[in-house]
This record gives C-alpha cells, sequence and structure tokens, in this order.
C-alpha cells in the first residue's frame, strides 16, 4: 500500500488538500494523509502531481507495509 508523507515543512497552504481526496487538513491547518486510505495505481499520476506542486517540497510518496 502507498500513502503519501507529509513533512514539517508542510505551511499548510490548502494547495494539496484541495487536489488530493487522500489528504485533509489536520488541527494545526497542515496537511495529512488520511488513515486508512488505500491509494491505487489509478491514483498514482494524480498524487504523484500534487507532491509535484506542493511549493514547500513537503510532500513525498512511500510504501508502505501492512501486518496481517
Amino acid at each position: 500500500m502507498k500513502q503519501i508523507n507529509v513533512s514539517k515543512e508542510c505551511n499548510g497552504c490548502g494547495l494539496c488538500v484541495m487536489n488530493c481526496s487522500f489528504l485533509k487538513e489536520n488541527d494545526e491547518g497542515n496537511a495529512e494523509f488520511i488513515k486508512g486510505m488505500s491509494i491505487s495505481e489509478n491514483d498514482i499520476k494524480n498524487v504523484e502531481q500534487v507532491i509535484s506542486d506542493c511549493p514547500q517540497d513537503a510532500l513525498s510518496l512511500s510504501l508502505i507495509h501492512i501486518s496481517e
């Protein structure tokens, strides 16, 4: 499963939250990956564009392993 990581460089501009259904605004006003969401291969292009558009370079994509 892939997820979007948000670094401490996030300044809460909201661009990614508006353009990506996998992110939400947290209590501090910064982006946060929505727990339980799964990024499918069909969504990768859009997610990569959102990551690329981040003015703070605060977003990255990573593969996480889920224990069964």
